[in-house]
């Protein structure tokens, strides 16, 4: 699998990339989108797409619905990508049926997670997930 960099992410977020807040929110969450790992999600179906396509999805919604408090904006919007990270397609998994179980596996690969730029995983984007 090709891993995209910076530009090539821009550029397969056609959808979103010309709305005024694009800037904004791609600032908070580029590190989580770099990462080799979560550009992993590209290859694992959900619903009519990916978990890639479908998480950015959640996570620029969750952002520009979020009042204009900017901490809560970044809280919003890595909860968005993060809320369906999990080690392998769970749909399919036997394993990971159990709720419980998908929240420890989704909690230990966040935990795994290495970016340049760290982003904290606070006590709220852990709830917002869980939610």
């Amino acid at each position: 699998m090709k891993y995209l960099n910076e530009d090539e992410i821009k550029e397969t977020l056609i959808k979103i990339k010309e709305h005024p807040l694009f800037d904004e929110w791609f600032e908070i969450v580029k590190d989580i989108l770099l990462n080799e790992e979560f550009q992993k999600r590209r290859l694992f179906k959900h619903h009519k797409g990916s978990v890639w396509d479908h998480s950015i999805a959640v996570s620029f919604k969750a952002f520009k619905c979020s009042k204009k408090n900017l901490e809560r904006r970044k809280n919003c919007a890595i909860a968005g990508l993060l809320h369906d990270f999990y080690p392998y397609a769970w749909q399919y998994s036997k394993e990971l049926e159990e709720y419980t179980k998908v929240l420890y596996a989704q909690a230990r690969l966040i935990e795994g997670l290495s970016i340049d730029n760290p982003t904290e995983i606070t006590n709220l984007i852990c709830d917002l997930i869980s939610k």
